[in-house]
């Protein structure tokens, strides 16, 4: 098979076979500045692209009147972004149909026939071609997207995608509490009749101090500049806070000192420890045959054992259980069904797991009556083996997280517990708590509890001329 090809600096490109099969393309208006080498491959590509299913496995000559054409078709090589871009077309095209393509040179005189259609003088092709075919092979549009239009960036499509990938580099609870404080500060710069981007150093400055007088911790308005510096990332004016600005962050150290050293939130998490489990469990003896109870108990353990976040034993509500993200029953496993001493939970989404990477615990038998395996051996027992969440009440509602902390608050009460300081997290609290009063490792704390950060620090810091008087409390 013989093709020839030829393309005109300013019509457009055509191209004929040697059985008289032909096309022709005409130029897009950004295409006027387009090196000609670019333009003479467009229609060797094409040719491969709309006629290589008819040569496969065939070898095929290609004519063609330009030599730097030529070079690059037949070493596959060129120092032209477009010229490559053709060629990666074309040997993909040549792959597909295993077809052997060599290109040589001819001279433009010889090359009138495909010159003709490129400068669209049809009669003329149709005159040294008399046995070409009578109507054009049609090109498909998704070819010429990808041949022509294709190397042109659609800067459009580009800044979209940018968008949506900025978006998408935040969790939505993040943007949320972003939005929340860039909310409040394009309100007060309003208010204060203040530029509010780009933020100068004094205005930030009187924005931490207006938070302050309000009455907001130090932590949220950490938050709340964590959104200014968002917003101005997002109007692409870089970090405001970069190069430090050394004013702001004395402003910052004195409303965290002023507040009483990390400045959190006023309400105080206490640790649940083994001693508060079982005053808990005591409080649901009387109800000890109910299956309610029986299931409450049985996420304590497991929330205690396996250094769990409340959230990732619970569901935000009663309509918002996804398989894919909360815990449902198959995610729990034994390592033997007639004498299980291991319990496999397998987490698909956690606080550190924003990509959903998912993690497996392995949870043992303990010699305690606080064993997480007993105790969530009893509890599948009564719940059955249909789908849904993990932990649900027998009436087919959900466990919520404001529902464990209602129930583990009220069994404290019971107890004579003030219960006010206590919540989902006290339990991973209390784990740590009691690990580190036991002499265990802070890296094998960390370790356990799958963090990520320093935090873990808050928890198990205990002098230790104080250990083995909580040890011993805790039992």
């Amino acid at each position: 098979m013989t093709l020839t090809s030829d393309a005109s600096g300013s019509w457009g490109c055509g191209a004929f076979t040697s059985i008289g099969e032909w096309f022709q393309l005409q130029w897009p208006g950004s295409w006027d500045r387009i090196h000609i080498t670019a333009k003479e491959l467009l229609p060797i590509v094409v040719e491969a692209a709309v006629w290589g299913s008819v040569w496969e496995g065939s070898t095929v000559l290609c004519l063609c009147d330009n030599a730097a054409v030529m070079a690059i078709v037949n070493s596959g090589r060129s120092k032209m972004d477009r010229a490559m871009h053709r060629m990666r077309c074309l040997s993909f095209f040549l792959a597909r149909w295993g077809i052997s393509l060599v290109c040589r040179h001819i001279p433009g005189s010889l090359n009138g026939a495909a010159d003709a259609l490129s400068r669209n003088a049809f009669p003329s092709f149709q005159r040294l071609v008399p046995g070409a075919s009578i109507t054009p092979t049609v090109i498909p549009d998704n070819l010429l997207q990808c041949l022509v239009l294709g190397t042109r960036l659609d800067q459009g499509r580009l800044d979209r995608l940018v968008r949506s990938l900025f978006i998408e580099g935040l969790a939505p609870s993040t943007i949320k509490a972003y939005a929340c404080g860039q909310r409040r500060y394009l309100k007060f710069c309003s208010l204060a009749g203040l530029v509010a981007v780009p933020a100068r150093e004094e205005v930030l400055c009187k924005f931490v101090a207006q938070m302050a007088s309000e009455g907001l911790r130090y932590r949220t308005i950490k938050s709340y500049m964590a959104g200014v510096r968002h917003l101005h990332i997002e109007e692409g004016l870089g970090d405001p806070f970069l190069p430090s600005l050394p004013r702001l962050h004395y402003v910052l150290r004195g409303v965290k000192r002023s507040q009483g050293g990390d400045g959190a939130s006023g309400r105080e998490r206490l640790p649940i420890t083994p001693h508060l489990l079982r005053q808990i469990k005591v409080a649901w003896n009387s109800r000890a045959a109910d299956p309610d109870c029986i299931m409450l108990w049985a996420a304590c353990c497991l929330a205690f054992l396996g250094f769990m976040r409340a959230g990732e034993l619970t569901v935000p509500n009663d309509s918002s259980f996804d398989p894919t993200v909360h815990l449902a029953w198959g995610d729990v496993g034994v390592d033997d069904p007639d004498s299980p001493a291991v319990l496999s939970i397998k987490l698909k989404a956690s606080k550190t797991d924003p990509f959903r990477q998912g993690i497996t615990l392995f949870i043992g038998r303990v010699s305690s009556d606080l064993c997480p395996v007993s105790a969530m051996l009893a509890y599948l027992l009564v719940r059955g083996s249909h789908a849904g969440p993990l932990f649900a009440y027998c009436d087919g509602w959900p466990l919520t997280r404001q529902r464990f902390v209602a129930a583990v608050r009220q069994a404290l009460e019971s107890a004579g517990v003030q219960a006010a300081s206590y919540a989902g997290h006290s339990f991973r609290i209390g784990t740590a708590t009691t690990a580190a009063a036991r002499g265990m490792e802070d890296s094998t704390i960390k370790t356990l509890g799958r963090w990520k950060s320093l935090a873990y620090l808050e928890y198990v810091r205990i002098p230790r001329q104080q250990l083995t008087t909580y040890s011993a409390m805790l039992c």
